[in-house]
């Protein structure tokens, strides 16, 4: 099983991730674009040297390069090879654009996933951006408005301002449990 949690940074994707790692009966294996963000050099992330051509800030937005789309696809193949050796996953990812996206749609499409888009009330996340040090002013409220694109295709919507992680956790166990999970993400 792979749970792809798609949310905008500081929408408490980390922390539902976590949470729902305490009450699955085996290994929920954790990957998160954090992960594949931190492969890279410092300058090809942010405003650095070499952004243009990685992860690129521009204002309060955070726009994805030529090595951040190969290593996107990269870290969706090594997804796939968790899953194909039996492992369970949990993705913690902010599905920036439909290039991001399609990586997931193209190599997850033989695995049993949960897409579960991860939203939260504006004041909310905005309150949560600004309190991280480690976050662009403003990324948060502006992921938010893009990364639901692709809202229709989820099996799961959850609200991290309206319950704490432990509950929504429960909350995607309990859906998990009960349905049926469509094969890949489409």
């Amino acid at each position: 099983m792979l749970i792809l949690i798609n949310g905008a940074s500081s929408s408490g994707k980390t922390s539902l991730a976590r949470s729902l790692q305490k009450l699955w009966s085996g290994p929920l294996l954790y990957w998160s674009l954090d992960h594949l963000i931190s492969q890279l050099p410092f300058s090809y992330t942010g405003s650095g040297e070499h952004s243009a051509d990685g992860f690129e800030t521009v204002d309060s937005d955070i726009y994805v390069r030529q090595h951040g789309y190969v290593l996107n696809d990269l870290s969706v193949a090594y997804i796939a090879s968790l899953a194909n050796a039996g492992y369970d996953v949990v993705i913690d990812y902010v599905l920036i654009d439909q290039q991001v996206l399609m990586p997931f749609v193209e190599r997850l499409h033989n695995h049993e996933v949960c897409f579960v888009g991860l939203t939260c009330d504006e004041r909310v996340i905005s309150d949560r951006n600004t309190s991280r040090v480690d976050r662009v002013p403003g990324l948060s409220l502006q992921q938010q408005s893009k990364v639901h694109f692709c809202r229709s295709f989820y099996d799961l919507e959850l609200d991290s301002s309206k319950a704490l992680p432990e509950e929504l956790a429960s909350q995607l166990f309990a859906f998990i449990a009960n349905e049926s999970i469509s094969r890949g993400v489409s």
